[in-house]
């Protein structure tokens, strides 16, 4: 284009504005963007350590627990993610077993509904999550007892998570407790878990087949495995009571 072309120089003279336009507009979506999620963390951040100090089986006071409980809903109204969800869930199934069984069975009912719920929630937003999968079978055990959902729920994790090491006995001793609920399917998976209990905790398996009344449960997964079948016997001779 020839020099002194006018359309040359209004060309050249709307390109800075419109990138400084362009600028502000991305600037602009992006602070729209992460606000819900900043705010979202601030809300969370109150409710941090009671969540931990109850997924680690320590004791909390119901005034924590609560404050928690609103932190983690506050957070899921700006920025809901699987984990906040899942969360909620912990503690909604904290505070329902606190409840009176007997004085506080609607309340109780309400809170384990609100837990399977949000478990539900978590999983819709992370399907893959095994953890995920365990807590809803844990909301669903306390809720309705043993049922073909809290199978489904329980042996899902196993296939999704089969080698989550702090899962595996847990999930065992409800899977024990559903065999005569589970499908064929279903306990195939629950025999390979069986087959990885004896690999890494033989000892516990022995353990957790002894109180649930498990023995030929355990012993048909590990008839696959011959060696693990022989170390789980000897285990189970070497702690019966009275030897």
């Amino acid at each position: 284009m020839a020099a002194g072309d006018p359309t040359a120089v209004r060309a050249s003279g709307l390109r800075p504005g419109f990138y400084a336009l362009a600028v502000f507009v991305a600037g602009a979506l992006l602070a729209a963007l992460s606000f819900p999620q900043f705010v979202a963390a601030l809300a969370r951040v109150a409710g941090d350590p009671v969540v931990a100090a109850i997924g680690a089986g320590d004791q909390v006071d119901d005034r924590r627990a609560a404050r928690a409980l609103r932190s983690r809903v506050g957070a899921a109204k700006w920025w809901a993610t699987p984990q906040d969800k899942a969360d909620l869930a912990l503690l909604q199934l904290w505070q329902a077993r606190q409840m009176d069984l007997d004085r506080q069975s609607g309340q109780r009912r309400l809170m384990l509904d609100r837990a399977v719920e949000s478990a539900r929630e978590a999983i819709a937003l992370d399907a893959g999550n095994p953890y995920l999968w365990m807590r809803l079978a844990e909301g669903l055990f306390l809720r309705d007892g043993l049922s073909p959902a809290m199978a489904a729920a329980v042996t899902r994790s196993m296939a999704l998570g089969p080698t989550a090491q702090p899962m595996i006995l847990p999930r065992l001793e409800m899977a024990f407790m559903l065999d005569a609920r589970l499908t064929d399917d279903q306990r195939a998976v629950v025999a390979e878990q069986i087959r990885l209990a004896a690999l890494w905790h033989p000892d516990w398996l022995v353990a957790y087949a002894r109180q649930r009344y498990a023995l030929g449960i355990v012993r048909r997964a590990l008839a696959a495995t011959p060696d693990r079948l022989a170390t789980f016997d000897s285990l189970w001779d070497e702690t019966r009571p009275g030897s």
